[in-house]
């Protein structure tokens, strides 16, 4: 047995500094290799949530339209201030780009409620970046008839 470990011994031996030097730093290459590779992707995931979150929250804006109007006989409402208590905590969802609430303007990662002729419908639109930082609609959603 003795024998055994003396041999594993002299056949298995210490890295010399230059050999862990050497390693270190392909370690660190194929690291930085991988982040560099990986942080594109992790932006447009990053830019998919948010397009989500402002998605969602033009269904929620829609959700508490058709509560506004199932309370008031169809009725759908003329401003965004006659829904606002029927939104989550009575107030307007957060903006996922500017991390503010919503002010139901046209302008990236906001929502906007139009009360169509006759108040017989209305439009929902969801906002985001287009070419150049511009405004872009994202999603419309439409209710009534």
């Amino acid at each position: 047995m003795r024998q055994v470990i003396t041999r594993l011994r002299t056949v298995v031996r210490k890295p010399d500094r230059d050999e862990l030097v050497l390693a270190t730093g392909v370690i660190t290459l194929l690291l930085a290799i991988t982040l560099l590779l990986g942080l594109p992707f992790l932006n447009r995931l990053e830019a998919q949530g948010r397009m989500a979150t402002v998605k969602g929250n033009a269904a929620t804006v829609q959700l508490a339209v058709e509560s506004f109007a199932r309370q008031h006989r169809g009725a759908y409402p003329e401003s965004v201030g006659d829904f606002l208590a029927y939104l989550p905590l009575g107030q307007a969802p957060e903006n996922p780009l500017s991390g503010r609430p919503v002010t139901f303007t046209p302008k990236p990662g906001d929502v906007t409620y139009t009360l169509l002729t006759g108040g017989r419908g209305y439009r929902i639109q969801a906002w985001t970046y287009g070419p150049g930082e511009t405004c872009r609609q994202a999603l419309e959603l439409s209710g009534g008839c």
